[in-house]
Parts: structure tokens; C-alpha cells; sequence
């Protein structure tokens, strides 16, 4: 039985009045996930859920994100993977940002998300990249090994939200920025993030 959330209950839980989005299915190989929009969504292999979100944001010098219009998306599905393409346009007040999106996914199981973003002006802005969010069942406690231009931290994700370091005044990450992080699964095996670019902070 499909239940009809009404606009002010979808607000409540979800952030917008706006209905639920058509989510298309696609396949890695091993991994399946969901296509919402130019957003990644659940990709999982059988019941462990490997990554809840992977998606860009671009966020003005007052965090207020800065919504995109999507435009030229092509989907091409074969070899057990897929191959999407688009373009994004962000515009309000002070922000004018584009940028190109492909993403990949491999028979092998191995999922790839590039983003090529220009300044059409010169801009203030607090982020603008892409965002990966983790399920907190597999992540909550998991054991890590990150790679920092100053070595291999290895430790275990907190358990519950994990507290926001402020050290001489400025926020800090929960461990040193990094290119390259792998997470052990309960379920066995581990997972493997590899990041191009900035360095990246959890």
C-alpha cells in the first residue's frame, strides 16, 4: 500500500514540501544504487549498504545551498555498468558556478564520480564539491585507515555523533584531511574511497 505524504508532513521529515523524486535503478556489477536526479543514492551490495549519498554542493558565503538546474543528462547502460554524463548550473545573487558531471560504474563494482566546476565571476562561497554521506549502521564503529600527506591514521569511527573538535579557535575534522580512506564492513571486506583533487575531511 503506497501512503501520500501531505507537503507539510513531507516538509516536516524531508526538508521541502516537494514530492518524492522517481528514483531509477542501476548496477555495477555487485553494486546497485539509485539515480535521483544527478544524486547517488543507497548503493549497497545485497543487504550492506555501502554509501547512503554522494552528491555536489555549492553553498554561498551564508551556507544557503544554492539549488542547480541540470541540463544535456545522457544515461548510457551496458557490461553490467553505466556511463552518465550532464551539466549543472548554480545561480543566485552572488554565485554563478557551472560545472560537468560523469559518472561511472563498472562491472567490477567500482563507481566513479568527477566533477569539472568553473567560476563564471569572481564569487564568495563556503563550499562548493562533492559531498559523500555514509550509513551510520555500517559506519557507526567502524575501523579506518586514512592516507595524509603525514601518514596512515587508523582508528574507528565514533560510535554516536562525533563531537566537533575546535582547537585555537578554528572547527577540525575527526582526523587529518585525506586522499584515500578504507573502511572495514561487519558484513566482511572493506571499502575503499579514493578522492582526486582537494584532500578530503570527514
Amino acid at each position: 500500500t503506497l501512503m501520500t505524504l501531505s507537503p507539510d508532513l513531507l516538509r516536516l521529515l524531508h526538508g521541502t514540501g516537494a514530492p518524492f523524486a522517481d528514483m531509477r535503478v542501476l548496477q555495477a556489477g555487485p553494486v546497485s544504487l539509485l539515480l535521483d536526479g544527478v544524486d547517488l543514492r543507497y548503493l549497497r551490495i545485497g543487504g550492506t549498504e555501502l554509501v547512503r549519498r554522494v552528491y555536489t554542493a555549492v553553498r554561498d558565503e551564508d551556507w544557503d545551498t544554492v539549488p542547480g538546474e541540470v541540463s544535456g543528462l545522457t544515461l548510457e547502460e551496458r557490461d553490467g555498468g553505466f556511463r552518465l554524463e550532464f551539466d549543472v548550473r548554480h545561480a543566485r545573487r552572488e554565485i554563478a558556478f557551472t560545472w560537468h558531471g560523469t559518472v561511472t560504474g563498472e562491472e567490477s563494482g567500482r563507481v566513479e564520480f568527477l566533477f569539472d566546476g568553473r567560476a563564471e565571476r569572481e564569487l564568495s562561497y563556503n563550499r562548493i564539491g562533492i559531498c559523500v554521506h555514509h550509513p551510520w549502521r555500517e559506519t557507526a564503529g567502524a575501523p579506518f585507515t586514512a592516507r595524509t600527506p603525514h601518514g596512515e591514521p587508523a582508528g574507528a569511527f565514533p560510535d554516536l555523533i562525533g563531537p566537533q573538535a575546535i582547537v585555537d579557535g578554528s572547527y577540525n575534522a575527526l582526523f587529518a584531511a585525506y586522499d584515500r580512506l578504507e573502511i572495514e564492513l561487519a558484513a566482511g571486506g572493506s571499502l575503499l574511497f579514493e578522492f582526486e583533487g582537494d584532500l578530503w575531511e570527514t
